[in-house]
């Protein structure tokens, strides 16, 4: 138990690591709470990552918007200057 503590405290912070629980003793007990104990964070982490995910999406899907809009932006753009252009002698009337 002392080793698995320590592996985990010094170690690459696994937070999947558990205790063996079998035992019938303060022993068992005390690994089983701290099983217990080591789901929270692993679930909250989880779901952090979970979150982390959903906004790089969304951040992509954003980029790609804007590139787009800025595409359409630039071709209008394009097009009012070429309007201009052709009537710009008209407009001395």
């Amino acid at each position: 138990m002392v080793d698995r503590f320590k592996d985990i405290a010094q170690g690459e912070g696994d937070l999947t690591a558990r205790l063996e629980a079998d035992r019938e003793d303060e022993v068992g007990e005390l690994s089983r709470w701290f099983n217990t104990f080591m789901d929270k964070p692993h679930e909250v982490i989880a779901k952090v990552a979970s979150s982390a995910e959903q906004v790089a999406s969304a951040s992509e899907e954003i980029s790609s918007g804007a590139t787009q809009s800025a595409g359409a932006a630039r071709t209008q753009s394009d097009q009012i200057q070429q309007v201009a252009t052709a009537i710009g002698p008209l407009g001395r009337f």
